[in-house]
């Protein structure tokens, strides 16, 4: 995030699941089939992120690079 700036989740535009399970930087634990859920919704995925989120999705495009090149 921006230091001083809202989040994704203030505006409840992003929740974070699971948390204890699924760690900044840690394995993702949720099915393929869960997550694929919300990515067909239209749903930014944590766990694509260059630095993975497992445990967040958001509904809206947040700069996250997730073609795992620099931005």
């Amino acid at each position: 995030g921006v230091p001083g700036a809202l989040s994704a989740h203030a505006y409840a535009l992003a929740i974070d699941f699971n948390a204890h399970e699924n760690p900044l930087g840690g394995p993702v634990k949720f099915s393929p089939a869960f997550l694929a859920c919300f990515k067909d919704a239209g749903f930014d995925l944590g766990a694509e992120f260059k630095r993975v989120d497992g445990m967040h999705v958001s509904f809206c495009w947040e700069g996250h690079d997730t073609s795992g090149t620099p931005q």
